[in-house]
């Protein structure tokens, strides 16, 4: 760290060596992502390394220093005998080189001493600055160096807020649209009604013995017309749930969870996971996609055929009746074990899923340097232990789930056991017909508790992904939008003026510039210079509207820019940051950031 400078670095991050880079080094400079980078190769202490203009992105004080320290006739990597190839731009660094291959074209055009490089190449970077190593007035040693310690060792976890559950099923069932979830439900009373009504019709065909072609003819035709109207409603249930109500509230929900992220503030983002916020447009919108709507329609279907069910064995055998307050306790004690297990099991099955999914994609993004550095071992390690420890609460779960099977068969054994021991004392006063109807509906209604209580299990878990979705809206701060209209001939000067400026990168983070005071007549070309993380990409970003200004003024043409639009501030201005932004297509579109067929049109 002292070799590329990082020192002075760390006694100005707020915890020193261990402040949180963010997501994809955002608190980081691009100079010090660079350095970084460039102290994790020298750690490492290989015998070859391949260094791919690593220098970039610093001011001449620091490159000079980096370059001493590392590469220089006194680096480190000189001192440990490490063979280095640097490829670089920067010509004023190749007297130091044993050797310069110069490549042109794609091809090696030279390859020898620095002083023997082809003219044409030097006259192509004359306008270069030359480099003395010898002229370091740095005379520190690491030891020198006070190291600044973490204010808090530890890593805040977000934790997921408890919201009232009836407020996630308002906002869930809000999004199906006016009266949409009445009307889905009423169709799923339909279809446990109907199934109930062809059960008592065969029942009364069978207790009326019919005989005649005239009274069969009317039976059947009561029959096919209830079970056309049964079809009809299993269609329109069917049809209504997963082509129009389930896709519209998942689309309802993922524009809302997309707006919050694209007006996102920006100082609020650098925190940000990005395993997080990929888990939630990805494994969230699939549970609401998938599991929250399979088990919100299992759940309403269970509830109503349940009901039906138990109907009919009390009109049936009326002296059931006594056992059912003793069986709903029974039931209500089974469901609210398996609820509080099964609930954990499956918070505990999303969860585990998220350092996978953070894993891999950071695999994805630093590709390059773990092939560099041989870490793919212990990458593919990292990834099947992750991998196995996300499985864990699956099959946990699925033991809890065959100790509800057990359990709910049992107690629907026992309710069997005691209908028939009652029915065959009482058989002179019980009628044959309601009683097999009866028997059935027992028989059918263990599989239907079981159902159930899976199903309002797995619909109060996959409410979890609508209470992270809230959350994420809730706790994502919006850009504070100004309230004066400026007009319309706003920035065509273009002049700016800054006074007593303090701004972060977030609200809580200590201010990364301070006081500044300048003005920028309109026409100005102004050059911002400063070592790297001192502060330069800082102010181009408040300029810009991206981060946080917690005390002084920025006004451009006499406008403060914390008072408009910000939308309509950056309309009004280009910016381009270190990293540049490039979107999937032709090079055309990412030279206009239009379709490809508008520019087709304009020509």
């Amino acid at each position: 760290c002292w070799a590329c400078g990082l020192d002075q670095d760390f006694q100005e991050l707020p915890d020193g060596i261990d402040t949180r880079v963010g997501n994809d080094g955002t608190a980081l400079s691009g100079g010090q992502k660079n350095r970084i980078s460039l102290a994790r190769s020298v750690y490492s202490r290989r015998s070859l390394m391949v260094l791919d203009d690593v220098l970039a992105g610093l001011d001449t004080r620091t490159e000079r220093l980096v370059f001493n320290r590392v590469l220089g006739p006194q680096g480190l990597l000189r001192k440990i005998g490490s063979a280095v190839v640097l490829a670089t731009h920067a010509i004023g660094w190749l007297r130091y080189a044993d050797t310069v291959l110069v490549i042109e074209n794609g091809k090696l055009s030279y390859r020898g001493k620095p002083e023997d490089a082809p003219a044409s190449f030097i006259r192509s970077h004359a306008g270069q600055p030359e480099y003395e190593a010898e002229d370091e007035s740095d005379n520190t040693s690491p030891a020198d160096i006070p190291m600044k310690t973490s204010r808090s060792s530890s890593v805040s976890s977000s934790i997921t807020k408890r919201q009232a559950n009836w407020q996630l099923y308002k906002s869930y069932f809000k999004s199906f649209g006016r009266f949409g979830f009445i009307n889905f439900t009423f169709l799923i009373i339909g279809f446990s009604a109907l199934q109930c009504v062809q059960q008592l019709v065969l029942k009364w065909w069978a207790g009326a013995e019919a005989t005649s072609p005239s009274e069969l003819g009317k039976w059947v035709g009561i029959l096919g017309a209830i079970t056309l109207i049964f079809v009809v409603d299993v269609f329109l249930t069917l049809w209504a749930g997963f082509i129009v109500y389930f896709p519209k509230s998942s689309l309802y929900l993922h524009l809302q969870q997309f707006t919050a992220l694209v007006k996102v503030r920006y100082s609020a983002w650098g925190g940000k996971e990005t395993g997080s916020i990929t888990n939630r447009f990805s494994q969230d919108i699939s549970i609401i996609d998938g599991q929250l709507a399979n088990a919100l329609l299992n759940v309403l279907a269970g509830i109503f055929d349940v009901i039906a069910m138990t109907s009919i064995i009390i009109v049936a055998t009326p002296f059931i009746a006594a056992t059912i307050p003793p069986l709903v306790a029974v039931f209500w004690i089974i469901q609210k074990i398996y609820l509080r297990t099964g609930k954990q099991l499956r918070i505990m099955d999303l969860e585990a899923k998220a350092p996978l999914c953070t894993h891999f994609l950071e695999t994805v993004t630093g590709a390059a340097t773990i092939k560099a550095f041989g870490w793919p071992k212990s990458y593919r390690e990292k990834n099947d232990k992750l991998l196995e420890e996300s499985q864990i609460p699956y099959y946990l779960l699925e033991s809890v789930q065959n100790w509800l099977s057990l359990v709910l068969n049992l107690v629907v054994a026992g309710l069997a056991t005691v209908t028939m021991a009652i029915v065959v004392k009482l058989r002179s006063t019980s009628d044959a017909g309601y009683v097999a109807l009866a028997l059935i509906n027992i028989m059918d209604i263990g599989p239907i508790l079981e159902m159930l209580v899976v199903a309002w299990t797995q619909l109060e878990t996959s409410m979890g992904a609508i209470a992270r979705m809230k959350e994420f809206m809730e706790d994502t701060p919006e850009e504070e939008q100004g309230k004066i209209n400026p007009p319309s001939d706003w920035m065509t000067e273009g002049g700016i003026t800054i006074s007593r400026l303090e701004a972060s990168y977030s609200d809580i983070a200590p201010s990364t510039i301070k006081d500044i005071n300048l003005q920028i007549k309109p026409g100005q070309k102004i050059a911002i210079c400063g070592r790297t993380g001192s502060g330069k990409s800082s102010l181009a970003s408040a300029v810009f509207g991206l981060l946080h200004i917690s005390s002084g003024h920025l006004k451009i043409d006499d406008v403060d820019v914390t008072q408009v639009s910000q939308e309509l501030l950056r309309s009004k201005m280009i910016a381009l940051p270190q990293d540049a932004y490039f979107t999937t297509g032709t090079v055309r579109e990412n030279l206009s950031l239009r379709k490809t067929d508008t520019l087709q049109r304009k020509k």
